[in-house]
Formats: structure tokens, sequence, C-alpha cells
């Protein structure tokens, strides 16, 4: 990501981890990566951050 965020122009706002910088995570309650395309239907979304703020009321 930090590439293509270069590659754009935005890397010193984007684009990796660092102070200063816009922050969207997303916390997921899986083992491994491969179980977020496992099951339909299934939301193991633990928590959402965008723009460095946690965003509520996610649906479960």
């Amino acid at each position: 990501p930090c590439h293509a965020a270069k590659a754009l122009g935005l890397g010193d706002d984007i684009g990796s981890l660092a102070v200063g910088k816009q922050a969207d995570l997303a916390l997921w309650d899986i083992s491994e990566p491969a179980e977020l395309c496992y099951q339909f239907g299934v939301r193991p979304l633990k928590e959402l951050w965008k723009g460095g703020k946690a965003v509520s009321g996610l649906r479960r």
C-alpha cells in the first residue's frame, strides 16, 4: 500500500502507519486471511477505525 500511495503522490498522508498520517484500520476476529471468504453472511469484523476514529454502531 505504501508504494501505491507514493505513486499517487499521497505518501505524505496515507499508505503506512506513522504519526500524523490518516489511519483506516479494520480488526478481524480470524486466524488467517483466508477466513474472510469462507462463509457468506458472517461478519468477523471486531472494530473499524476511519480517519483515526473508531466507527461505532457496527452491525453484527
